[in-house]
């Protein structure tokens, strides 16, 4: 028998959505008309949409039987949170022989075939990296585009990210994310939150791993046509209160790293359905 090829890239891809039914479409489209090598899985996770979010996807898998063989489709019972979808993705994949999980979203504020050959690049050409993160905030960022309000939201929060964490990011709180299995399987993830904090978490902590290779890609990046579901004063005060008391139970309380976001434990009763299954296993 022909022994393992360790060096080959084998993708797992997590798509959360939640009613995104406006750019749904056009995210199923980008990602058939560029299937790249190396992307083993897609899995898709619905957060309880309310809309024709999971009809489109549907229809779409099923007049496109190429993509339909890669992608796995999970339901879940009901509306768990945006972090609770990305802790069951990890979960998922790391139960599967995969070498990379991806991060990207169903609500085309970046053009997801652009976006996954901006994050796998890098590996490609390095293949001891262990993480790169798409950044809105590089200098050779394009967010011309991106509401002026969650630009200057974000610069706060990346400047207060540092002051916080000591770990400088170009754009602490993002999403769009490519991790090596080894590395992922060293974050306590399912202890983080269920919510749209589970980023800015996250990425404390991969930065906060000793001896982490990570790069850094630029983002073209604008505001959805799909309805934001971020209430963004709630977010930012969540946040702020989040990275301060990061701060105090780090520097202060002297506190394992590893345990100061065990804040919200991963749903143990988690309802959900896995309508379509990637028949590549």
């Amino acid at each position: 028998m022909a022994e393992k090829d360790e060096n080959i890239m084998k993708v797992g891809l997590v798509i959360p959505v939640f009613n995104v039914e406006k750019t749904i479409l056009k995210v199923m489209e980008s990602i058939a008309q560029n299937l790249f090598e190396g992307i083993s899985e897609i899995l898709i996770i619905d957060n309880h949409s309310d809309d024709k979010t999971i009809s489109i996807i549907r229809k779409y898998l099923h007049d496109n039987k190429e993509l339909s063989d890669c992608v796995t489709l999970v339901l879940h019972a009901e509306n768990y949170g945006y972090g609770c979808s990305i802790k069951a993705g990890f979960e998922y994949f790391l139960s599967r022989d995969v070498s990379h999980v991806m991060v990207i979203h169903g609500d085309y504020q970046v053009a997801p075939a652009w976006l996954m050959e901006k994050l796998i690049e890098p590996v490609k050409l390095s293949p001891l990296t262990d993480l790169v993160l798409a950044s809105r905030f590089k200098s050779e960022s394009s967010i011309e585009n991106y509401s002026t309000l969650r630009k200057f939201g974000n610069y706060f929060f990346n400047i207060t990210t540092r002051l916080c964490s000591g770990h400088k990011m170009s754009d602490s709180g993002t999403a769009m994310i490519i991790v090596r299995r080894e590395i992922l399987e060293k974050i306590p993830f399912l202890g983080l939150s269920n919510s749209w904090q589970f980023h800015p978490q996250l990425n404390i902590l991969l930065y906060g791993l000793s001896g982490i290779r990570i790069q850094e890609v630029p983002m073209k990046w604008e505001d959805s046509d799909a309805d934001s579901t971020v209430p963004l004063i709630r977010y930012g005060l969540i946040l702020l209160r989040m990275l301060v008391l990061y701060w105090f139970r780090n520097t202060i309380l002297n506190k394992n790293p590893e345990n100061i976001f065990q804040i919200e434990p991963f749903p143990e009763n988690r309802k959900f359905i896995i309508e379509l299954q990637c028949s590549k296993y």
